[in-house]
């Protein structure tokens, strides 16, 4: 092959600088060419060889250093050459003085110059000769691949005879052929699209069929003739600008020819969108063809132009019908799960066909969130009240996982909120309910926790609402929740409870105290919780101590220490008690007494405890006596007190010896002041009810209350005649010799337990009376600090001060009862503000 003449110093190598191919800056090019002549063809072979010319050129001449020589002998890298030596012989080398045997005329740096190849011209017409041959070779390649028939060459050869054609120069000639042949074969590709949709019998996903066979067709044979011409595409094609690479020209061309026909375009998106419906739809399609067809949309960077927004719009227009005809077809509940499925399968869907995350994101945000969700939003959210009655709640999972998805999880609380408000209310504004109304707000809440942990993931939006809507709506009913919760904490306490195990209590409790922080009248539970706790610990009717003081600690911890200070006392009361008991069995008339009755006393501070009726009674003899001495003892210890006997609260142990066996009897006092006077009645003789009234000395109402426990209720120790569940006056009353029992200790106090009606009235007048008085200071106080005050600021400061619910009349009540009193006045200026007087 012909070489420019090059030069060459005793420092460098000789460098390859022959034309066309690359840069001779670049290593790998220098590096093939060095090698070049390993893969000429024999034609060039036959001529003289450059140093064997060189040496013919200069055989009448001045010695010269050979290039065959020069190469051998030339020193390696790093090895100095001498320059200053005064001997002749050391301007060269030794080894180049060995090889010419005399002196170089001059001295310093020699340097080598290399001539072009004479080349004779039979060499030359062989040259063109096999340029034109392997041409034709090259086009007898590209039909063979374009027909799919057998190539006569190897692939090596080919490849090996396009390398020679770019290095000797034909680079374009070689690029055009290919060009020719790709532009024919893509027009092949053309028609047989064409001939296959008639074949077929055309239709849009005949269409996409035909064009995916011949894309899959013109990748195969495309990558074949890459592999041909692949030194011209990475030498001359990448050096030459404006040239497209061989695959890139092949996509180019196909996108021209098959992918840029308008018909056939139109066709193969109707078809794509026919087949991703057909899947939507449940049907079994061809996924490797629609795969292959949206890797050639995005190989031919058609896939935002043709395919993005088309397939967007398609599935928006077709997820907005399907929409439609669901919910009138059916639930909602069931629309919420067919809308979750939908999603998950077309993200699947997506991911599946190599969508473009945009795509994706657009489908579902778009063509479903949008037109499924919140589109029908409304009535959507509507079907919540059903679903938390039917507790259903994976669906309520559902619906908040796709109210999520929209950002709309705020109509799902506005729902949420009024549903449990209606509820709400439902539970405790039924008077004929009171008695279930803990237990029902209990399981109701219970519930409502359930569905926001499992189902709406602990929201802190609708956690919120919760709490919100619960205060709301169990405060529409001033008063009677707190009352009912504190006698639902009362029975927890009881002794009846004795069955639950302490951890069951204890989470019993806790309970009620979720309900007990709702309320805003905490002055009602502590009044009813109080008057509840003196009977448990009168009665000795408590589960247990542990549990009591358990409770009080919660309470304090909610409420602070001034809510159970007097709570406490109730406690301490108790206690301090058994020691004057203990002491009180050490007296003399104690010792001494030849009664087997027990007395014990529990001595209370009125300032802790519930205010009880005094209730005159007469007592048997022997326990007159013993009161009156533990009165005297008791005032021995405690100069400056006095006492006062509630019998209302007291209670017996009494043993009864009936025909049928004896009994241990544990009745109130006033049960055993009655029963005890049949101890002087002759059996079958009777006591009418004045008689009994006139040796109790009881009023009606506790009479019958009491006879009626021991007569008409469970345990009937009395008869009664006549027959019948109410007390006259005409009754009699004797002694039950029928009676029996299998229970040898038997209660019949529990009536004690049981609130009257009188009892509720007096504790809700109680709180009345000391919220009166609560509200009455509040002003006072603030006027004190104030000294003038409008009305509305004086309004304000109330409600922030105030603990309990009040209205505005009550106020206004209470200001007009403190201006009479003269504690305050109105401003003569402004009869709307108020002064304080000193």
């Amino acid at each position: 092959m012909p070489r420019t003449p090059s030069t060459v110093s005793n420092r460098t190598r000789p460098k390859d600088t022959s034309t066309p191919g690359p840069s001779s800056q670049d290593p790998a090019a220098l590096n093939k060419r060095r090698h070049s002549q390993t893969i000429l063809p024999d034609l060039f072979r036959n001529s003289p060889s450059p140093t064997k010319r060189l040496q013919k050129q200069n055989s009448t001449d001045e010695p010269r250093i050979t290039a065959s020589t020069m190469l051998n002998n030339f020193p390696t890298k790093g090895t100095p050459l001498p320059t200053n030596s005064t001997s002749p012989s050391s301007k060269f080398p030794a080894r180049l003085r060995a090889a010419n045997g005399s002196r170089p005329a001059a001295t310093g740096v020699r340097k080598l110059q290399i001539k072009n190849l004479r080349t004779t011209s039979d060499s030359a017409a062989k040259q063109t000769e096999y340029y034109a041959a392997t041409l034709d070779k090259l086009r007898t390649a590209l039909d063979c691949v374009a027909n799919e028939t057998k190539i006569g060459d190897s692939l090596e050869e080919l490849y090996r005879g396009c390398e020679n054609l770019v290095r000797g120069g034909k680079a374009k000639e070689v690029h055009d052929v290919l060009r020719n042949g790709l532009e024919v074969f893509a027009k092949q590709v053309q028609e047989q699209v064409g001939s296959r949709v008639a074949g077929a019998g055309g239709g849009s996903e005949a269409v996409v069929t035909a064009i995916e066979q011949s894309w899959s067709r013109w990748c195969e044979r495309l990558g074949m003739i890459r592999q041909i011409f692949f030194y011209l595409d990475r030498t001359y094609i990448l050096q030459t600008q404006g040239l497209l690479s061989i695959w890139d020209t092949g996509l180019d061309l196909f996108k021209k020819r098959i992918a840029d026909h308008e018909a056939l375009r139109a066709d193969m998106m109707n078809g794509v969108f026919s087949l991703f419906e057909r899947e939507r739809n449940g049907e079994a399609v061809n996924m490797t063809l629609l795969l292959s067809i949206i890797r050639m949309l995005t190989a031919l960077n058609l896939y935002s132009a043709v395919f993005h927004e088309a397939f967007i719009l398609h599935s928006r227009t077709y997820y907005m019908a399907e929409a439609q005809r669901k919910l009138g077809e059916i639930t909602v509940p069931q629309y919420i799960r067919h809308v979750a499925e939908r999603l998950h399968a077309e993200s699947d869907r997506c991911v599946r066909y190599g969508l473009e995350r945009r795509t994706r994101r657009r489908i579902i945000t778009e063509a479903m969130e949008k037109v499924m969700i919140d589109d029908n939003a409304d009535e959507i959210v509507d079907s919540l009240e059903d679903m938390v009655n039917d507790n259903d709640v994976p669906g309520l999972k559902l619906l908040y996982d796709l109210f999520f998805r929209i950002d709309q999880v705020s109509m799902i609380r506005a729902a949420w909120v009024d549903y449990i408000r209606k509820h709400g209310l439902t539970l405790v504004q039924n008077p004929a309910r009171d008695a279930e109304m803990v237990g029902a707000l209990l399981t109701f809440k219970a519930k409502l926790n359930e569905i926001v942990k499992t189902s709406f993931n602990d929201n802190t939006l609708l956690s919120q609402g919760l709490r919100e809507a619960f205060e709301n709506f169990i405060n529409k009913r001033p008063n009677k929740p707190a009352e009912m919760i504190a006698k639902h904490v009362d029975a927890l306490l009881r002794s009846g409870n004795r069955a639950m195990s302490e951890n069951d209590l204890e989470s019993e409790m806790e309970k009620a105290l979720l309900l007990f922080r709702f309320i805003s009248g905490k002055d009602v539970f502590e009044a009813f919780y109080k008057k509840d706790l003196a009977k448990r610990l009168l009665l000795n009717k408590s589960a247990s101590a542990d549990a009591e003081r358990s409770m009080l600690t919660k309470l304090k911890t909610e409420c602070g220490p001034a809510f159970t200070q007097k709570l406490e006392g109730m406690f301490k009361d108790i206690d301090v008690s058994k020691d004057f008991i203990l002491s009180y069995k050490e007296t003399k008339h104690v010792q001494d007494k030849s009664s087997s009755a027990e007395l014990y006393v529990n001595v209370l501070s009125q300032a802790f405890w519930p205010t009880y009726p005094d209730v005159n009674v007469i007592l048997p003899e022997h326990m007159a006596k013993d009161l009156e001495a533990f009165k005297l003892f008791y005032l021995s210890k405690q100069t400056g007190r006095k006492l006062h006997w509630r019998h209302a609260l007291g209670h017996c142990e009494l043993t009864a010896g009936f025909p049928k066996g004896r009994k241990q009897l544990s009745v109130s006092l006033f049960q055993a002041v009655v029963m005890l006077l049949f101890n002087d009645v002759e059996d079958g003789q009777s006591l009418s009810f004045k008689e009994i009234k006139t040796a109790t000395n009881l009023d009606d109402k506790e009479l019958q209350r009491t006879l009626q426990s021991l007569a008409c209720g469970k345990h009937r120790v009395l008869t009664k005649e006549p027959k019948g569940r109410d007390v006259n006056e005409t009754d009699t009353f004797s002694v039950n010799l029928g009676f029996n029992d299998k229970l040898i200790r038997i209660k019949i106090n529990q009536i004690q337990l049981k609130e009257t009606q009188e009892e509720n009235k007096a504790t809700h007048a109680g709180v009345a009376q000391d919220r009166v008085f609560q509200i009455d200071a509040a002003i006072i106080r603030i006027m004190k600090a104030r000294k003038k005050i409008s009305h509305r600021d004086l309004t304000g400061a109330l409600y922030e001060t105030l603990k309990f619910p009040i209205q505005p009349a009550d106020l206004k009540k209470r200001i007009e009862s403190l201006i009479e009193r003269d504690y305050m006045e109105r401003a003569e200026d402004d009869s709307n503000t108020y002064q304080y007087v000193a």
